[in-house]
């Protein structure tokens, strides 16, 4: 009897160890492994041999349909990453995801019936990478695939604007603190959400095209360049870029170039600038690309203007942010980044040029 019960204990450490715990403590659940095709996931993702999904990227977000009273999800992460959940399209709370495989409860007391769940990763790729192994329901409730997915797919290239930090926070004055960065509520996830589109984020904190924000020379070694290419934001293994097809990309990069001495030279950034573009060509088609210059970014929208006007490309489009619509006070949080607020004017004021670009007119609808 005691080989017997230190047989199990040996057996549901393993489960616990692998992701599927939850299973086998308890019965009378359903577990559905991570990569279940009832499941869409949208963003680079890595489906592996035992069923799970990992990922980095900022942003990256998952749906399905799902029967029941709750779900749960069984998951691991290599540091700390925070994650919105949405059901039935009402955002219904927050949930850390941290260290080992553990089982996080999603969402329960829904009463009965079909629901839609939206998980969506606030946090960016230098906070770790998640593994996803299994979603538990309730005893014979499953999964369905979702009916309706966005026919448009915007990317969005970029640096922690694009990622969404200071979104949660209203002091200009608060240093670096991952827990006020929600990407849900940066620039391009709002106008993916105005435009019924998907989106995604290739972006990480501190990068620029040409120069990161930390380098101590005109030119960095590894900026968007080489990550916009990777599978991960924090490694380098390449990404096939064959599990979607933007339909637009939008590229947001320079504040980091000119924010610091030494500074890059107009040459300098606009061939880094150059190597983005010609990759987004190779990668995927003769997609419209959108160079947006950043706020309060005088020399990159000389730059970009030139840059775009010389092309010759009429897929190649220009539009700078205006600095003058963004408020000090109202629209900065953390470390002088846009907020919420900030964040929604910036969105604002491109849908005019996105429309005209897409030819995608522009519905009656609250942009949030």
């Amino acid at each position: 009897m005691k080989k017997l019960a230190l047989a199990t204990l040996l057996f549901a450490a393993l489960g616990l160890e692998h992701g599927y715990g939850y299973a086998a403590a308890q019965s009378d659940k359903e577990v559905v492994k991570a990569d279940s095709k009832a499941i869409r996931y949208v963003g680079r993702i890595k489906r592996l041999p035992d069923g799970a999904v990992s990922f980095d990227w900022s942003g990256i977000y998952l749906q399905t349909l799902f029967t029941g009273n709750s779900i749960a999800m069984n998951a691991s992460d290599t540091k700390y990453n925070e994650f919105n959940v949405f059901i039935d399209g009402k955002l219904v709370r927050k949930v850390d995801v941290k260290g080992a495989a553990t089982t996080i409860t999603l969402a329960d007391s829904l009463g009965f019936g079909q629901h839609k769940l939206l998980l969506q990763k606030r946090t960016e790729g230098m906070e770790g990478r998640t593994t996803i192994y299994s979603f538990v329901l309730d005893k014979s409730a499953q999964l369905f695939e979702c009916y309706d997915a966005p026919k448009r797919h915007i990317e969005f290239v970029g640096n922690s604007i694009t990622c969404g930090y200071g979104t949660e926070s209203n002091d200009v004055n608060l240093p670096y603190n991952p827990r006020v960065e929600n990407s849900y509520k940066a620039f391009g996830p709002i106008l993916a959400r105005y435009f019924d589109a998907d989106y995604t984020l290739i972006s990480h904190s501190g990068q620029g095209a040409a120069k990161n924000w930390d380098d101590k020379k005109p030119v960095s070694d590894y900026t968007m360049r080489e990550r916009f290419l990777q599978l991960f934001d924090e490694d380098k293994e390449p990404y096939k870029f064959d599990q979607y097809h933007p339909d637009l990309v939008m590229i947001g990069l320079g504040t980091n170039d000119y924010s610091r001495d030494p500074k890059p030279s107009k040459e300098q950034f606009l061939d880094s600038y150059k190597k983005i573009v010609k990759s987004i060509r190779e990668k995927y088609g003769n997609v419209p690309v959108i160079c947006v210059a950043p706020l309060g970014g005088d020399a990159v929208k000389e730059y970009l203007k030139d840059m775009v006007d010389k092309a010759g490309d009429s897929n190649l489009h220009f539009v700078a942010l205006d600095n003058s619509y963004i408020d000090q006070g109202q629209d900065l949080g953390a470390s002088y980044h846009p907020n919420y607020n900030g964040h929604r004017k910036m969105a604002m004021s491109l849908i005019p040029y996105i429309s005209k670009v897409m030819k995608w007119t522009m519905p009656l609808r609250v942009v949030e």
